[in-house]
């Protein structure tokens, strides 16, 4: 149910990362870890390139090299061209390509994750804002290769096609342009050539756009679709200049990301060409808005310099906050006098709730007739999101990494002209103009004639290739999609719209698994050839069946065959050095009844297929000279589950259940291989070795390094010095734990409307880590940030729905806040998605605990708010969560008279209770005492970690004690595997 977070990283790496791809468009695997800046070697390249009019595709097949003496996974990095989305993944089996299926993203992150901690191949794409996507693949053998696919499809209406080669290295490439018989131009070494072989790369390659419209046709087993550019003749009219211009300037941290001399450039530009006497007012805006800067006679040399020296004053500093932005501009936007124009300068990436939110706040200001510009000068801009919120306010969006500032202002200075089609499968059904423009449509149909009463240019070319086939379907997919987004499209219709066109779409990613298993495991549609492998292997082991029928009738000891609807469980079972073990006896039992058994293949793989489903399954694997392995399941489990068996080894973890009671015994030894957390120092050389010394002394220096950071944090005295030296730091150390939460701490006591800024630059650097927005949320809910912690729950929710404790934060923050009608809705939901499942039994129980003390409230309580995370009957409680799956953080309270109170000991004398403990991932571990003797209370953190996949096991652990009604919150930023310390001490008098 639970899944680790499976890429950490370190922003100094994705910063870098970034800015090289302002130039280079350059893919890169790198090894995941909060060490992330070590980047696999490529050593192989194929590129295949069909370029029809205004359609292209890019075919990419990636070989990395893996020098590290680890297996290890990767996050692919690969800055999109403009206009581009990614369209297929793939991943090579036995030199067989097998694609991606369009799956629900949640659903798609279990199977990923689970997968992975199974050490068999899976590949994930995820959808992100902005040009990007999120690619993770695992696992890349040791001294090994992995070789990945990957395509992005492409509409050529604002510029050529390009091809960035610069890798400026050496490697197997090949590479083919099928550009319709146009010219290829290229810049540079770029070695054209069908058939791999070692060469120098190093160039560009550009075909250049058509200039005149061009529009095609093609017949698909489902429709008839159509592709095609228009030229608009916009003729909009002058805009009058302006009087008073209004700038809302994104300062968040992201804001590094954009080119603040084009920002500039194009602000000077655009007011210059207001009234010389006009005013200016500058609103900058990060996780809420700061307080306004007027410049007077903006329109002059001098007023535009004042507007460029109070843009150079501003610090990068908060989360992206447009929901805030949208909700003052509703506010706002009515008093504003007439002639008042408004900027909206942000890249649109924001951590604080979801796109989806920020679309709808800014469609209330669609009745406001104030049309808002949004500019932006960022590679990895929300384009969508921004063109979006633009358009239904009745504005427009520039992008100035496309657009030179000088002409963006001229544009800026005419009014936007609409453009309907007509037509129920025509999309875009309107665009908006502020010049002569090309923009793509594209028009679906059940018959070809009906093409032609939608619109479509009756000159269209047929395609007929599949390749040309697809890349037209797929055009007007994309632009379904973006149509979708625009309008609000419920999570249904986007699962939809995605397992139709096996589409990337923020509610469904493109997933790769290794076996037929894996996929029915999850009930996953497999693709062809793994459902042909099923069938063959189902009839294979039906004929298995009969002959050993006939040889040891009526005895039945190989597996049963599969027929429609059975049961089915596969495994693997392993030496204690991870190798596979041959000739092992399995056997599957159903509680004290001995069902089937099997023996391993050379791989250490056995497989079980039975009707009825077992009650209570477990397996046995026996091998003569070796210890036997068990693993026990608390209920019924689904058909397709998949284990893992370890013999002759110290077990670090191992789960049974006995038939006589539902008792649940979680045994745990310091056996397990200790996978240590490799920080490093940025630029630091050592950061690619494999020597574990090299790698444990890194980190120390890195650990020295955030502490001394912080140590000079709260030396300085000057707020303002402050926040430049953070500011600074953040350059080294931005998306490192510690750093951001002991930096808030520092600020927290004098600023901390700027410790609250700090964490959410932790929120802004990992945005797509819910568990980690969770735990932000319950501390910054704590410091009374509580529409800040509202948004990243409902982040986290959208990130991962499936996991009940950002629900139950969302649900204890809306009681604590007088919010009934809130309470009640998300209580219907946690109860419709509760679970009995051993590893989060205990989450549900703690609600229903909540839930209760909220039913003893009174109304007036309820309407003034009740903190129903502690009972108020009680003394002492103490609650801890953390941000890492796959891994125990626990707390040992150690009571006044020596008793401890843990996981394993979850009663004391003094009537303390303990819960939690068999929490798998995330927590929380709560204690509670009603009569708190007098005395000191220690409390002590445990880290263990069983997950020997996961390279970074950095965890931030929160913890919130109160004391007779008083809170007070603790953090610890756990480094190594089985870390046992003393968090804090507490007096209760």
């Amino acid at each position: 149910m639970f899944r680790r977070r499976v890429l950490p990283f370190i922003v100094f790496v994705f910063v870098s990362t970034l800015a090289i791809a302002e130039h280079r468009a350059i893919p890169t695997l790198v090894v995941e870890g909060d060490d992330g800046n070590v980047a696999l070697d490529l050593v192989a390249l194929k590129i295949d390139v069909t370029i029809r009019g205004h359609l292209a595709r890019t075919e990419y097949e990636l070989t990395y090299r893996n020098s590290l003496d680890r297996v290890t996974g990767g996050d692919f990095h690969f800055p999109l061209p403009p206009d581009a989305e990614v369209s297929d993944l793939g991943l090579y089996f036995d030199g067989k390509l097998r694609r991606g299926v369009a799956v629900e993203r949640t659903l798609a992150r279990t199977a990923y994750e689970e997968t992975v901690h199974r050490a068999v191949d899976p590949a994930l794409v995820e959808w992100t804002a902005g040009r990007g996507f999120r690619l993770r693949v695992y696992p890349i053998p040791e001294h090994g290769e992995k070789q990945v696919f990957i395509a992005y499809d492409q509409e050529l209406t604002g510029g050529d096609y390009v091809l960035d080669l610069r890798y400026g290295k050496a490697m197997r490439f090949a590479a083919t342009i099928d550009a319709d018989g146009r010219a290829i131009e290229t810049e540079g070494i770029v070695p054209f050539a069908s058939d791999a072989k070692e060469q120098m790369v190093d160039g560009v390659v550009r075909v250049l756009r058509e200039t005149s419209p061009t529009s095609f046709i093609a017949h698909a087993p489902d429709a008839w679709y159509a592709s095609a550019t228009i030229d608009v003749d916009a003729q909009p009219a002058q805009m009058p200049p302006a009087a008073h211009v209004v700038i809302l300037y994104d300062t968040s941290s992201s804001s590094v990301q954009q080119n603040a001399a084009l920002v500039r450039r194009f602000l000077t530009e655009f007011l210059g060409r207001q009234q010389a006497w006009s005013t200016a007012v500058i609103v900058p805006f990060h996780i809420a808005l700061d307080p306004a800067r007027r410049v007077e006679r903006a329109g002059t040399a001098t007023g535009q310099r004042d507007v460029e020296r109070i843009l150079g004053e501003l610090q990068p500093l908060g989360a992206t906050n447009l929901i805030a932005v949208a909700s003052e501009l509703s506010a706002s936007l009515p008093s504003m006098p007439v002639a008042t124009r408004v900027i909206v300068v942000t890249d649109g990436l924001t951590s604080l709730g979801s796109s989806r939110e920020v679309a709808a706040a800014f469609a209330k200001l669609a009745g406001g007739r104030r049309p808002l510009l949004f500019v932006h000068a960022s590679s990895t801009a929300d384009d969508q999101l921004l063109s979006n919120a633009a358009r239904a306010t009745g504005g427009w969006s520039i992008d100035l990494t496309r657009t030179d500032p000088e002409v963006a202002a001229a544009s800026a200075m005419r009014k936007p002209v609409s453009m309907k089609f007509e037509g129920s499968d025509v999309f875009p059904s309107s665009v908006i103009a502020m010049a002569d423009t090309r923009v793509a449509v594209a028009w679906r149909a059940d018959i070809l004639s009906a093409l032609g009463r939608t619109g479509c240019p009756p000159s269209s070319r047929e395609l007929h290739d599949p390749r040309e086939i697809n890349m037209v379907r797929r055009a007007w997919a994309r632009a379904r999609l973006r149509e979708m987004l625009a309008h609000g499209a419920s999570d249904e219709a986007l699962i939809a719209h995605g397992r139709a066109f096996t589409q990337l779409t923020p509610r469904t990613s493109l997933l790769v698994l290794e076996s037929w298993w894996d996929y029915e495991r999850y009930g996953i549609e497999m693709p062809p050839e793994l459902a042909a492998e099923k069938a063959h292997e189902i009839e294979e082991a039906r004929r298995d069946r009969e002959k050993e029928e006939r040889r040891l009738a009526p005895v039945v000891t190989a597996p049963a065959a599969p027929e429609a609807g059975v049961w089915c469980m596969r495994g693997t079972v392993t030496f204690g050095d991870g190798s596979p073990l041959p000739g092992v006896t399995v056997t599957l039992k159903d509680g004290a009844v001995t069902l089937l058994s099997d023996i391993t293949s050379e791989d250490g793989r056995f497989a079980f297929f039975h009707t009825p489903p077992p009650e209570e399954p477990q397996v046995i694997a026996e091998l003569s000279g070796l210890n036997a392995a068990r693993h026990a399941f608390p209920g019924p489990i689904v058909s397709g589950t998949s284990i893992e068996l370890h013999m002759n080894a110290s077990v670090s973890q191992a789960i049974t259940v006995t038939a006589a009671a539902p008792t649940l015994e979680v045994t745990r030894t310091a056996s397990a291989t200790t996978v240590r957390l490799l920080n490093t120092i940025a630029q630091d050389a050592s950061a690619a070795s494999d020597d574990p010394e090299v790698r444990a002394e890194v980190a120390k220096q890195r650990r020295e390094l955030t502490r001394e950071v912080v140590a000079k944090l709260r030396a300085i005295g000057s707020t303002s010095e402050r926040v430049r030296y953070y500011v600074s730091a953040r350059a080294l150390l931005g998306g490192d734990k510690s750093f951001h939460v002991f930096a808030a701490e520092a600020f927290r006591e004098r600023s901390p409307e700027i410790a609250a800024r700090i964490l959410s630059d932790l929120a802004e650097a990992r945005p797509e880590d819910g568990a980690l927005l969770r735990i932000l949320a319950r501390v910054l809910d704590g410091w009374g940030e509580t529409d800040l912690a509202r948004l990243l729950l409902r982040r986290a929710i959208d990130l991962s729905s499936a996991e009940p404790q950002s629900w139950r934060e969302l649900l204890l923050l809306e009681a604590r806040h007088g919010r009934p009608a809130e309470v009640a809705a998300l209580t219907k939901k946690i109860r419709a998605m509760k679970s009995n499942a051993w590893d989060i039994r205990e989450i549900f129980e703690q609600t229903e605990e909540a839930l209760a003390r909220w039913e003893r409230a009174s109304s007036l309580a309820r309407e003034r708010g009740a903190d129903i995370r502690t009972d108020e009957r009680d003394d002492l409680t103490i609650e801890l969560m953390w941000d890492t799956d796959w891994c125990w953080v626990d707390i040992h309270i150690v009571e006044p008279g020596g008793e401890i109170v843990k996981w394993d000991h979850t009663v004391s004398a003094a009537g303390a209770k303990f819960t939690g403990g068999y929490i798998f991932g995330y927590g929380p571990e709560i204690y509670s005492i009603p009569k708190a003797a007098r005395g000191e209370y220690r409390v002590d953190v445990d880290y263990y970690a069983s997950d020997e996949t996961n390279v970074s096991l950095e965890t931030l652990a929160h913890v919130v004690v109160y004391t007779r009604g008083q809170r007070r919150d603790y953090f610890a930023v756990l480094s190594t595997d089985q870390e046992h310390y003393t968090l804090v001490t507490i007096p209760v008098k």
